[in-house]
């Protein structure tokens, strides 16, 4: 599924949630915060979308998976925001957070606090054990804006994301799952 189009990838509404820089250059990842990192998703909503992602562990690979297998990959595939990201460093990647709806996670909830909170301000996630989920903590003194990157939502998915787009029941990682192969 090496062409693909980002409109029959993007989840639908029942999936919705609970509520410096120069530009980039060379190719996106995705990514995640880091513990000393306050970041700024980008303020436009073009530059988010909800996917239904596989994550293989033993190949370290994350994969988009068409809405159509959900069913099939339940527990397998779960809905996910990805959005664009920036640090205060200027590094630029798509930030991807499980919906807490679907796995329960107790810090998947704040996470997209915090990730809604960074479209207007700088933000830092901190774990807390006694929360059971993170503190949202503001930069005391705010970092110049981003400056983001010009690509589209859709050129910046199929960089990071490269081939791993999984169309059919046919890919390789979805034979693995059902023990079709090795």
């Amino acid at each position: 599924m090496e062409n693909f189009n980002l409109k029959d990838l993007v989840l639908s509404d029942s999936y919705a949630a609970p509520a410096t820089a120069t530009p980039q250059t060379g190719e996106i990842e995705l990514g995640y915060p880091g513990k000393l990192d306050f970041c700024r998703v980008h303020p436009d909503k073009e530059y988010l979308a909800q996917l239904l992602i596989l994550d293989d562990p033993r190949g370290k690979q994350t994969y988009i998976t068409s809405p159509r297998l959900a069913d099939e990959l339940e527990g397998d595939a779960v809905p996910a925001v990805v959005a664009l990201c920036a640090n205060q460093h200027g590094e630029q990647f798509l930030w991807v957070a499980k919906l807490p709806w679907y796995d329960g996670e107790p810090f998947a909830t704040t996470r997209l606090e915090a990730m809604d909170r960074a479209r207007t301000e700088w933000v830092r996630l901190r774990r807390s054990i006694t929360r059971k989920g993170y503190d949202i903590i503001s930069a005391a003194k705010p970092f110049p804006e981003p400056v983001w990157s010009d690509e589209t939502f859709e050129n910046l998915i199929r960089q990071a994301f490269k081939n791993n787009v999984i169309g059919s029941l046919d890919h390789p990682i979805v034979k693995k799952l059902r023990g079709e192969e090795a």
